[in-house]
């Protein structure tokens, strides 16, 4: 699970770029099942991408579709801190 921390200027451009990235990957990735954007409700300026992928190829297709690779440029430069968490996943919500 990616986490991003970036000065509340930014976080708003990050929320509507991730917001974008988020629905695009679910709909365009047959590899992506979840994406969701979170902002930490203690710090403000933490946003949470929790993302599920089939595997780690469709993970890597991801970083390559177009609305990636466009959110991106946008949002780069405005990440002051960024880190990820790699887990298995045990159990999904069926409905979803």
């Amino acid at each position: 699970m990616p986490c991003i921390k970036t000065p509340q200027t930014a976080a708003k451009i990050i929320s509507k770029g991730q917001q974008t990235l988020a629905a695009a990957s679910v709909r365009d990735e047959p590899g992506c099942h979840t994406f969701d954007v979170l902002q930490d409700q203690a710090d403000p300026e933490l946003f949470w991408l929790y993302e599920i992928y089939q595997d780690e190829a469709a993970l890597a297709e991801h970083k390559l579709t177009p609305h990636y690779k466009a959110c991106r440029a946008v949002v780069t430069e405005l990440i002051a801190e960024q880190s990820v968490i790699r887990a298995d996943v045990l159990a999904v919500n069926p409905s979803r």
